[in-house]
């Protein structure tokens, strides 16, 4: 029981990223359709559908996010295979928030890319998001050199002070996480999804 509170608690702070990125971590051509991932997966009341899904040069997934009874938003995956480990870059396909704002306060919004690490069984899909603490460490002591921002937010907003938005190009981000893909620290810890349907 205890294991499952902390399991829950890490997938909400996973669920509040705060590492994002400019660029996706992926060129079309690195981008990979594996049937293991298509279905409905769980983790407490959210649920995590994946189906394949091509737009253009996207050629990945399209990943339904319910949360609860009443949250519903959509993103592109991108699942790639950086190093020996494969990762999922998440983008909105829609801006649900632009549909309740004003065209002035659209202006004002970015979207970003997410990643997280992937590894999946039969029955089970889990994620884990870069650690934004160790991220931190390496940048203050100039172990990792990688294009980035600390966003300052004076006030209350979307995005919280001290953010990482990184800036690096799509190469340098695959050099990136391929190298720290196999380093334990460098992952928060891995959060359970449960297959509920199947393909």
């Amino acid at each position: 029981m205890k294991k499952t509170k902390y399991a829950i608690i890490a997938w909400l702070l996973l669920l509040a990223s705060c590492i994002s990125s400019i660029h996706p971590i992926y060129h079309p051509e690195d981008l990979l359709q594996l049937k293991e991932v298509v279905g409905d997966w769980q983790i407490d009341d959210d649920i995590w559908a994946f189906e394949f899904y091509e737009e253009g040069s996207f050629k990945g997934y399209q990943l339904t996010h319910r949360e609860g009874d009443d949250k519903t938003s959509t993103f592109y995956a991108g699942l790639v295979k950086l190093g020996d480990h494969y990762f999922f870059d998440f983008y909105p396909m829609e801006a649900d928030l632009a549909e309740e704002t004003s065209s002035l306060v659209n202006n004002h919004l970015v979207t970003t890319h997410t990643f997280m690490k992937v590894r999946w069984t039969k029955d089970q899909l889990f994620i884990s998001q870069f650690e934004y603490d160790f991220l931190k460490e390496v940048l203050s002591k100039n172990q990792l050199r990688i294009k980035h921002e600390v966003l300052n937010s004076p006030t209350k907003g979307m995005r919280s002070s001290g953010d990482f938005l990184l800036t690096a190009s799509t190469d340098d981000l695959k050099k990136f996480l391929a190298k720290y893909g196999g380093v334990e620290k460098a992952f928060e810890e891995e959060a359970s999804l449960t297959k509920i349907t199947r393909p």
